[in-house]
């Protein structure tokens, strides 16, 4: 077939995330166990949509360019602020196990 999907593209090619890759891969910020993400559902606001599924997998995109490792813990809390429960407000903690010395 010969496809490629590319999830996120566009924030990994910033020169802040370049950076942040730069500062991690040579140590100056210590060894990364966690990372802390929040997602609003700003902008065009869609009340059938949880905000997890559908915003999360950027942040995921990134760590992944960010960290080699794979995370051994996910945590995730969502709030709905409308009446339907469907969270619109998420804050998501992946836990690293790192290879790192």
């Amino acid at each position: 077939m010969g496809k490629l999907l590319m999830v996120d593209h566009t924030f990994l090619y910033t020169g802040q995330f370049k950076k942040w890759k730069q500062l991690i891969n040579d140590g100056s910020i210590g060894n990364v166990k966690y990372f802390d993400s929040t997602r609003i559902n700003l902008g065009l606001f869609q009340p059938d949509i949880n905000v997890l599924w559908d915003l999360a997998p950027h942040d995921i995109s990134i760590l992944n360019y960010l960290i080699k490792d794979i995370p051994y813990s996910v945590n995730a809390t969502g709030v709905s602020h409308t009446n339907n429960g469907i969270e619109n407000k998420i804050t998501l903690h992946p836990f690293l196990i790192s290879n790192r010395a």
